[in-house]
C-alpha cells in the first residue's frame, strides 16, 4: 500500500478541475455481442481457462473541499472458457481506507450466460471485509458460472493521493484480448510514467482548452493533456518456481508526480536521492528517533555488561545484534519506519521488521559504530527502480555496517539467523542507503546455503530394506531452516528424531545426535542410526536402488515449456550427497549409472555425478552447485535442461544381480 506517512517537504497548491468533456467508452456496461457468448476457446491459447475481453479505465481529478481527489472509473468483462477459470469468479476489491482516503463505491456486476440470459448482481452481494488496520476491500462472487459466462463488473475509485495516480495491469495469469487506460491530465501537474513489460501503445492527444470547476468558480482556458495507453491479445503470464513477485514482469504502468505547475511556475515535487535522504534523516518516525538518547541509555543498561571487554567492532556487532533479537519480537508485519516512538517498541518488546531494526540501528550508533539504515523491497514487493527517487516502492529496512574497507547487511527479527544472513524475502538484488552524506545504492550479494548428507548403508536382500548410518551438516539458510525447525520460540529443544524424521518420512531414525544448534555461526550437524524399510526393491535375482534417496530436488522446478520472465534464485546454493552401500554377500554389480560432469557456462552452476565400486562398496557422490541467480528469458532452455539431467541421472538406478 502506499506511505502516507513521509512528506517531502513541499507545499502544494491545490486546483479543483472537472472535465466538461466525455470520450465515448470501448464497451458499455450490459451490453456483449452474439460473438463474446458464442465463444467457447481462445486460439491464440487453447490451454487459458478465462479470458478478458476487455479492461477499460479513465482518471479524472476533481477539487472536493480543501482536498485534490482523482476519480478512477474501471469496466472489466471477462469470459469463462474452462471450469478451471471459475475462480476468476471471486472478485476482491482493495483499498486503503484509513481516514478514509480512498473510496470504492458505484459497484455493479452482471453475469451473462451462454444462452443470453443475464443476471444483475444486488448490493446484498457485495462485502466489506476489513484486511487490516489500514486496508478494507470489497468482495464478491458471481453465481451460477458456467464453462462460457460472461462475467462484468464496474465501480468508481477515490483517491486524495495524487502523488501516485492508480497504476494499470495490462496483463495477467489469463489473456487479455484487450485493456486501455485513458488519462486527462490538467496543466498543473506532470507526472513520470514508469512502464515494464511489454510497451502499451501510447497516444498522447494534442492539448486542449477545457473548462474545470476551481472551488465555486469556473476556470476558462485550462489545457489538458489526454493520455491513452492500449493493449491488445496480450499473452498471459503463469507464475513458476524461482521467481520474485510476478509484479515484476507484468506489462503495467505507474505514474509519480514530478511537479506542480502553477501561474507559469514550476514547482519541482520529486527531489534528489540526497534531499530525501536529508529529509529521511529528520522524519520523526525515522531519523529522529534514533538519536532519542534517554530511550537508549535505558536499553543499554542491559547491554553494557554483555559488551564489557570485548572490543573486537565485529564481536561487538554480532552482540548488539543478538541482543535484540533475543529480546525483541517480529510481529510479521514489513515497514521502513518506526510504527511508535522507540520507548513504546521498548516496552512491548515487539514490532515491525521497521521497528526491530531501526532500533539495531540506533543501538550500533550509539556505540560507535558506523551503521546506516538500508531500505530494501522485499521479493514479494517487486524489484526497486533506482532512477527517480520513489519512496512508495519500500517496504523494509535493513541495516549497514560499515568496517573500513568492507561492510556487513543485518536484518534483525529472527534469533535463528546470523549477523550477515538476510531474511530471504529481502534478497531483492540491491538496497538504498539512507546515509545523508552519501546515499547511494548498495548490492545485495547472499551467502551460499549448503547442505552435505553421508550415508553409510547395508542391504537385506531378504526383506528389501536398508540399515545404516546418516552424518549431514547444513549452512546459510539451510541450517536456518533447521533451527527454526529444532528450536522452539522459547529456545526449548524439540525431540530431533521427530523433526529429522518429518523431513523424510521415509527413514525411520533413532538415536539422533545434533551438535552446533546453539551456535549460529557454525554449520549444524547431526548423526543417525537410520533403517529405510523399502530401500530396494527385489525382483528375482536383480536388486535396484535408487542413487539418491534424498534429493534435493525431487523434480524439475522448471515445467514450461518456454518462459517469458528471468529465473530468479535468492541465493547460491551448494548441495553435495554421498552414499556407502555394502553388497550384499553373494551379490555383483550389474549395471550403475555413467558418471557425469554438467558445467554451466563461466562456471556459473555444476552438477557432478559419480558411481565407483571399491572393493565391497559402491560409492555414490552427486554434487549441486548453482552461483548465478539470474537468467534471462532467453536462458531458460539452458537451466531447465540443467534441471532435466539432473532429475534423470538420480533416477538412474543402481542394479545388483545374484551370483549362480
Amino acid at each position: 500500500m502506499k506511505n502516507r506517512i513521509l512528506s517531502l517537504g513541499i507545499c502544494f497548491l491545490y486546483s479543483s478541475m472537472i472535465p466538461l468533456f466525455a470520450q465515448e467508452a470501448p464497451m458499455k456496461f450490459g451490453k456483449v455481442s452474439a460473438e463474446e457468448l458464442q465463444m467457447r476457446v481462445y486460439e491464440p491459447d487453447t490451454t487459458a481457462s478465462a479470458l478478458v475481453l476487455g479492461d477499460y479505465g479513465t482518471l479524472a481529478f476533481r477539487y472536493e473541499g480543501d482536498k485534490m481527489v482523482t476519480y478512477l472509473t474501471r469496466h472489466t468483462r471477462l469470459k469463462i472458457l474452462k471450469r478451471a477459470g471459475f475462480e476468476y469468479g471471486d472478485i476482491s476489491i482493495p483499498f486503503y481506507s484509513k481516514n478514509r482516503t480512498e473510496q470504492v463505491f458505484s459497484l455493479k456486476a452482471e453475469i451473462f450466460q451462454p444462452d443470453g440470459s443475464k443476471r444483475a448482481l444486488s448490493k446484498q452481494d457485495f462485502f466489506e471485509e476489513q484486511v487490516s488496520e489500514n486496508v478494507t476491500r470489497i468482495k464478491f462472487t458471481f453465481p451460477e458460472i458456467q464453462e462460457g459466462s460472461i462475467i462484468e463488473y464496474q465501480y468508481q475509485h477515490s483517491d486524495e493521493n495524487f502523488f501516485t495516480l492508480p497504476e494499470w495491469y495490462f496483463q495477467g495469469e489469463v489473456p487479455v484480448l484487450w485493456s486501455e487506460y485513458r488519462l486527462d491530465v490538467p496543466q498543473f501537474y506532470s507526472y513520470v510514467v514508469l512502464t515494464q513489460g511489454a510497451q502499451p501503445e501510447i497516444a498522447e492527444s494534442p492539448k486542449s482548452a477545457e473548462r474545470f470547476l476551481w472551488g465555486n468558480d469556473m476556470l476558462d482556458n485550462v489545457e489538458v493533456t489526454h493520455y491513452r495507453y492500449r493493449m491488445s491479445n496480450v499473452p498471459a503470464l503463469r507464475e513458476e518456481g524461482f521467481i520474485t513477485t510476478m509484479d515484476d514482469y507484468l506489462a503495467r504502468i505507474r505514474f509519480q508526480l514530478a511537479s506542480v505547475n502553477f501561474n507559469s511556475i514550476r514547482r519541482p515535487v520529486m527531489s534528489s536521492w540526497q534531499k530525501v535522504a536529508e529529509e529521511l534523516n529528520e522524519h520523526p518516525f525515522f531519523g529522529y528517533q534514533l538519536k532519542r538518547k534517554g530511550v537508549l541509555n535505558k536499553i543499554k543498561s542491559g547491554l553494557d555488561p554483555l559488551l564489557a571487554g570485548t572490543e573486537d567492532p565485529e564481536a561487538r556487532i554480532r552482540i548488539i545484534y543478538d541482543f535484540v533479537n533475543k529480546n525483541y519480537t517480529w510481529d510479521g508485519r514489513y515497514s521502513f519506519l518506526f510504527s511508535e516512538g522507540m520507548d513504546k517498541i521498548d516496552d512491548r518488546k515487539q514490532g515491525t521488521s521497521g521497528d526491530l531494526n531501526l532500533l539495531l540501528v540506533a543501538l550500533l550508533q550509539s556505540y560507535d559504530l558506523e551503521a546506516y539504515p538500508m531500505l530494501v523491497s522485499t521479493r514479494g514487493n517487486g524489484r526497486p527502480v533506482d532512477l527517480y527517487p520513489i519512496l512508495d516502492q519500500f517496504n523494509h529496512v535493513i541495516v549497514y555496517v560499515s568496517l573500513g574497507d568492507r561492510y556487513l547487511l543485518l536484518d534483525a527479527g529472527n534469533n535463528h539467523r546470523p549477523v550477515g544472513l538476510l531474511r530471504i524475502s529481502a534478497l531483492n538484488q540491491q538496497g538504498w542507503l539512507v546515509n545523508p552524506a552519501n546515499p547511494i545504492w548498495i548490492p545485495i550479494v547472499p551467502q551460499t546455503s549448503k547442505s552435505v548428507q553421508f550415508f553409510h548403508l547395508d542391504i537385506d536382500p531378504e526383506t528389501g530394506s536398508l540399515a545404516g548410518s546418516l552424518s549431514a551438516s547444513f549452512e546459510g539458510y539451510e541450517a536456518v531452516d533447521f533451527r527454526d525447525e529444532l528450536l522452539e520460540s522459547t529456545g526449548v529443544r524439540k525431540v530431533a528424531e521427530d523433526v529429522v524424521a518429518k523431513e523424510a518420512p521415509i527413514i525411520n531414525y533413532s538415536e539422533v545426535e545434533v551438535t552446533g544448534l546453539e551456535d549460529l555461526y557454525q554449520p549444524i550437524r547431526y548423526k543417525a542410526t537410520v533403517g529405510i524399510p523399502e530401500g530396494v526393491s527385489v525382483a528375482g535375482d536383480l536388486i535396484y536402488l535408487q542413487p539418491v534417496i534424498l534429493p534435493n530436488f525431487s523434480e524439475n522446478p522448471f515445467k514450461q515449456i518456454q518462459r517469458s520472465y528471468p529465473v530468479d534464485i535468492p541465493h547460491p546454493m551448494e548441495f553435495k550427497y554421498i552414499l556407502n552401500v555394502a553388497l550384499p554377500p553373494g551379490y555383483s554389480l550389474e549395471s550403475q549409472p555413467e558418471n557425469i560432469n554438467l558445467v554451466l557456462p563461466d562456471n556459473q552452476g555444476r552438477f557432478l555425478f559419480q558411481s565407483r565400486l571399491t572393493d565391497k562398496f559402491l560409492q555414490i557422490t552427486s554434487t549441486i552447485q548453482l552461483q548465478k541467480l539470474h537468467w534471462e528469458a532467453a536462458e531458460y532452455a539452458g537451466i531447465k535442461q540443467f534441471f532435466n539431467l539432473l532429475i534423470e541421472k538420480q533416477q538412474e538406478p543402481v542394479v545388483l544381480k545374484k551370483m549362480n
